[in-house]
């Protein structure tokens, strides 16, 4: 008898165990992402639960624990459990919730500080590089206008910095400078005067060429020469002939200055005129010998 009535309450209590469980339920939540990058986890999860006798109510999950990573580490992944237990047996549920997750500053392709060609050479508007990150899709990327960065010590020489700056998609940024220089120079160079002068003597052959020095505020400077001359007038009288020597000299930006010396030489190749003494017989007889005779030249 004893046995018949165990055979009896083990029967009542399956059933009502399979009852439970073909009616008892965890409201499933779908697997998801949140909602921006690194985020923080959530504490726990909430649901509802009902059964078939209409009990019902709300359940949190556990606090989670790690699930893995993709494969590019830029996705974590954490699954989270809902578990509640009735007479007959435990009920589980599973939800994997993931993130976007990257701390890792993007990098910036290298523009090496260089030298723009020629003098005086105008600024560029910005500079162009690339950029590349674990976890965003990187790609081209502008500088800003630049900055004014001094000179050098004489200067000859003008500095730019140049900003690169890229934030990836989680907000990690990197930052880098490029310095450019370029030769400035807007000051005509000094050359050394050469007196107007005079030729010592009387038809004087020209100078081929007058020399003189020249300076500059950022190239060499040094000897330079005329041009031969150009003939430049005379004086009134003709005696008088003037030439013009030109002096021109470029510096290494492309300043350049001119000065002139005129020369001066006294000139006549036009033999004198004397004023004719016609010949004369002297007076009386046995005169003396005049001396000497008088007239007047031009």
């Amino acid at each position: 008898m004893l046995r018949r009535n165990c055979k009896i309450l083990v029967i009542v209590i399956f059933a009502f165990c399979f009852s439970q469980v073909a009616f008892s339920q965890i409201i499933d939540i779908a697997d998801y992402q949140l909602e921006g990058c690194n985020s923080e986890w959530p504490e726990y999860l909430t649901t509802t639960w009902s059964d078939k006798c209409g009990n019902s109510g709300e359940i949190q999950s556990d606090n989670g624990v790690d699930d893995g990573v993709s494969d590019d580490g830029c996705i974590q992944y954490r699954l989270y459990t809902f578990s509640i237990k009735n007479d007959c047996e435990d009920l589980t549920q599973t939800t994997r919730v993931s993130r976007e997750y990257d701390e890792t500053n993007p990098e910036l392709q290298a523009v090496e500080d260089y030298m723009l060609e020629g003098c005086n050479a105008e600024w560029p508007e910005y500079l162009t590089t690339t950029w590349s990150d674990n976890c965003s899709e990187g790609g081209e990327v502008q500088s800003d206008g630049g900055v004014d960065d001094g000179m050098s010590e004489d200067g000859c020489f003008q500095y730019r910095l140049y900003t690169f700056t890229v934030t990836d998609n989680c907000g990690n940024s990197s930052t880098q400078t490029t310095r450019v220089s370029r030769e400035y120079d807007a000051t005509n160079p000094e050359l050394q005067a050469v007196e107007d002068y005079m030729l010592e003597g009387c038809n004087a052959e020209w100078p081929e060429y007058l020399t003189t020095t020249w300076s500059d505020n950022c190239s060499e400077g040094g000897e330079v020469q005329s041009d031969g001359g150009v003939d430049d007038g005379m004086s009134d009288d003709g005696c008088f002939q003037y030439r013009l020597y030109t002096f021109t000299v470029m510096d290494n930006c492309g300043n350049s200055s001119t000065q002139t010396t005129r020369v001066s030489r006294e000139y006549d190749a036009t033999n004198p005129a004397l004023q004719a003494v016609e010949d004369y017989m002297l007076e009386g007889c046995n005169a003396e010998w005049p001396e000497y005779l008088t007239t007047t030249w031009s």
